[in-house]
């Protein structure tokens, strides 16, 4: 009798996984250590100084700042409407570095957005490092 009860079971599918389940493997860290080598710790790292460094001079030299944007803004208005005429050579600029500037096809913040989802890892240890130095500085 028990093994006509099993033969006539439907055997249920899989269920898909949630939204949860997904969110725990993605944040699995044992998963991004193993994926981790040491080219890409080393950029982490790199970044995450970067962004100390750079909340730290932001929260200490906040004035300086605000003054540098207010200026940068009215030369920007400025040029915008004709007062001024700004003329950036970067064949020049490329010379003197010794750089070469790849041509974008596009929007430049799609370009950016690319970078970042590509760079998901060097973003967020940019992000900690920066919050770590404003709440440091």
């Amino acid at each position: 009798m028990y093994n006509e009860l099993l033969t006539d079971v439907d055997v249920i599918p899989a269920q898909q996984a949630g939204l949860m389940d997904t969110m725990k493997e993605y944040l699995n860290p044992s998963k991004w250590m193993a994926s981790l080598d040491k080219q890409k710790m080393i950029e982490m790292g790199v970044y995450f100084g970067v962004g100390v460094l750079l909340g730290f001079l932001m929260k200490k030299y906040a004035n300086f700042l605000i003054a540098a944007a207010i200026t940068v803004a009215a030369v920007v208005a400025l040029h915008y409407v004709g007062f001024l005429d700004i003329t950036v050579h970067m064949d020049r600029v490329e010379a003197w570095f010794g750089i070469t500037m790849p041509s974008l096809q596009g929007d430049l913040s799609f370009h950016l957005m690319e970078w970042v989802k590509s760079h998901v890892n060097l973003v967020v240890s940019f992000v900690i490092g920066f919050l770590i130095g404003l709440k440091v500085g």
